[in-house]
């Protein structure tokens, strides 16, 4: 989710997401302005996790994982 008016596009930050994902993950996307949905073909914890921490990426400054209680 985003959090920043200033963070990236969502576009651009759910190509960056991606690609810091592991590849043999089967993911989807549904994007808007404000808002990533991400379904990943993975452990539901391993995926909270990978995500979390793609998000530290610099590149995905302003974004959020919703119901974590963190924005990076």
């Amino acid at each position: 989710m985003r959090v920043a008016a200033d963070s990236p596009a969502a576009p651009l930050v759910v190509i960056r997401l991606l690609a810091l994902l592991p590849p043999q993950w089967p993911c989807s996307t549904q994007v808007s302005a404000d808002r990533i949905t991400l379904r990943v073909g993975a452990d539901p914890d391993a995926a909270r996790a990978a995500v979390a921490g793609a998000l530290r990426d610099r590149a995905l400054r302003g974004w959020s994982l919703p119901d974590a209680g963190f924005v990076f």
